[in-house]
């Protein structure tokens, strides 16, 4: 269901991704991957940085929540999209002392996380996918396309146990089979379609083999 519902996406937004005057390179993965750590010593070797959408929130409403009506769904969304805003404008005004800016999380993020809880909402919304796809696609909101994308991947296991150590209130579904496969099977999508667009990388290892693989990448990309 993801390759077919995703794979117009991916096509429609290829070329987007060559558009930023400096090479934009996005941090994914599961929470507790190691994206705020690695975008922080990024930004200690002097590269841009751009916070993960959450951090510019203002309200006090939870960072995350299973939208029960398609109503619902389509504010939400574009609430994340008037963030995304807030982001493109701070690329435009960032000093990066280096060829390259990192983004804790993407458009990408926004997508998949919706194809994740669809099983979750007792409505259906199963037309909320596309509709944010072909919403994103209309170049109706500025959006930082990352010219290349970095997977950090953990297995549910060790995001439970993680999870478990932080003692955090990250949202219960966050864990869900269905839910974890569903959001890493959308990148899993994106790399049948252009596998030069991302590279997934193993967040079990120790954090300097996977920090020189970050750098690799981004000498590669910049």
């Amino acid at each position: 269901m993801i390759d077919t519902l995703c794979t117009p996406f991916f096509t429609a937004i290829r070329r987007q991704r060559l558009k930023t005057e400096v090479p934009v390179i996005a941090l994914e993965g599961q929470s507790y991957a190691g994206k705020s750590t690695a975008l922080a010593a990024l930004r200690d070797q002097g590269y841009g940085a751009i916070r993960e959408y959450s951090e510019y929130k203002r309200s006090t409403s939870p960072d995350h929540f299973v939208q029960q009506s398609p109503e619902e769904a389509r504010n939400d969304f574009f609430f994340y999209l008037d963030i995304e805003r807030l982001r493109y404008q701070e690329y435009l005004q960032i000093e990066s002392k280096k060829p390259a800016v990192f983004l804790d999380r993407s458009v990408f993020t926004l997508i998949a996380y919706r194809c994740a809880i669809l099983h979750l909402s007792e409505a259906p919304l199963t037309g909320i996918v596309p509709w944010a796809m072909e919403t994103v696609v209309s170049g109706a909101f500025p959006i930082l396309y990352p010219r290349h994308i970095i997977y950090l991947h953990l297995p549910l296991a060790e995001l439970k146990r993680r999870h478990q150590l932080a003692g955090d209130h990250l949202p219960s579904y966050f864990m869900d089979d269905v839910f974890y496969t569903t959001f890493f099977s959308f990148f899993c999508a994106l790399q049948a379609v252009e596998p030069t667009w991302i590279t997934i990388i193993d967040a079990t290892q120790d954090w300097q083999s996977i920090f020189q693989q970050i750098q690799e990448v981004t000498w590669q990309i910049s």
